[in-house]
């Protein structure tokens, strides 16, 4: 049959992303701060490029200073290996979803930085991976470290490095894992918190109460640090934090995008699906380009519109435009649209035997 023919190839093609949004382009401007041509590239692991910063060499010595060089320079490796596991967590997930996600490591820590997400489900996606893998990690640490001590305890008496390695590992992905999740914008915890409020409230009382509550958790742990750690870096670090949540409340941009789908996406669609089954592929095709360049489309639209435009290519005898499109959608809703191809019946019995 004729429909059999539109073969669904799985190589990888270059994406076409639509222009940003505003809120879009401002939180790439914010990730550009971080830029990867700011750090010098270290290597790639799994096509995520990895870079470092000044900085990080910086922060790296102020570790061997504070805690001794030997100390310290263990700290610092066991503080590493941590921060790549939990960005390359937000890392895969992106690359997932075929964001082109970079990884760099920083003064204040590790940044993922990546192509803005099509929804804010693939955002609290992306978000949470970091925290669950150094969590997972943390796991792993723990339960090596009970085998250890239960199967070979000659090798952890006396041996001051190794325990002090499983000590600094648990402590580093347990504990900085759990505080990155506190409601604190721009930490983890408070991106996702900020995802929830824009799914409850309005966009500007979102906004209000994610930097409003970044604000009250900031000056509890601010002065539980003073009171009972009085460590002079974290308290650099929640300042810092809060005055970020501070001007946030005064700007007059959002803290990351605004996603709405658009009340006539759906009127479009069925314009569109109405176009393929008649036969008019172009009309099909022109509707679809209308709806995708609105950027406040949900995930399940956007994929249809995928689907239609992989069809209507296609069927306007266009092959490479239609795998590129049928690369981005399912494959279910590919062959649903193939099936609203008219006369395909009569066609291949026209075409006769290949």
């Amino acid at each position: 049959m004729l429909w059999a023919r539109f073969v669904v190839r799985r190589s990888r093609v270059p994406e076409c992303h639509e222009a940003p949004s505003i809120p879009q382009r401002i939180a790439l401007a914010r990730c550009d701060s971080f830029s990867l041509e700011m750090g010098l590239y270290l290597f790639s692991l799994a096509r995520i490029p990895v870079s470092v910063s000044g900085w990080y060499f910086a922060l790296i010595a102020y570790y061997a200073y504070s805690a001794g060089p030997a100390r310290g320079l263990l700290f610092g490796l066991c503080v590493t290996v941590s921060l790549l596991v939990h960005e390359f967590g937000h890392a895969l997930v992106a690359r997932h979803y075929r964001l082109d996600p970079e990884v760099l490591l920083h003064g204040l820590g590790g940044l993922c930085s990546h192509k803005p997400a099509n929804s804010n489900r693939h955002d609290a996606f992306i978000i949470a991976a970091g925290p669950f893998a150094g969590l997972f990690f943390g796991g792993l640490v723990y339960l090596a470290q009970e085998a250890m001590w239960s199967y070979r305890p000659d090798l952890m008496y006396g041996n001051e490095p190794l325990q002090l390695t499983f000590s600094f590992f648990l402590y580093i992905t347990i504990i900085w894992n759990i505080a990155n999740l506190l409601p604190l914008w721009p930490l983890d915890g408070g991106q996702l918190f900020r995802l929830l409020m824009v799914r409850l409230l309005k966009p500007s009382q979102a906004e209000r109460a994610t930097h409003y509550v970044g604000i009250a958790v900031g000056a509890v742990v601010l002065s539980l640090t003073v009171a009972y750690l009085s460590s002079p870096f974290l308290i650099i670090i929640v300042g810092f934090l809060m005055y970020k949540n501070f001007t946030q409340l005064n700007a007059v941009t959002s803290s990351g995008p605004l996603r709405r789908e658009n009340r006539f996406a759906k009127d479009l669609l069925n314009k569109a699906e109405t176009a393929l089954k008649e036969g008019d592929a172009d009309e099909a095709a022109r509707v679809c380009h209308q709806l995708r360049t609105d950027s406040h489309v949900s995930e399940a639209t956007l994929e249809k519109i995928w689907a239609i435009l992989a069809v209507a290519s296609y069927a306007q005898g266009d092959q490479d435009e239609a795998d590129s499109y049928a690369e981005r959608a399912p494959d279910k809703l590919v062959l649903a649209m193939l099936a609203h191809l008219p006369n395909q019946d009569s066609a291949d019995e026209d075409a006769g035997p290949s």
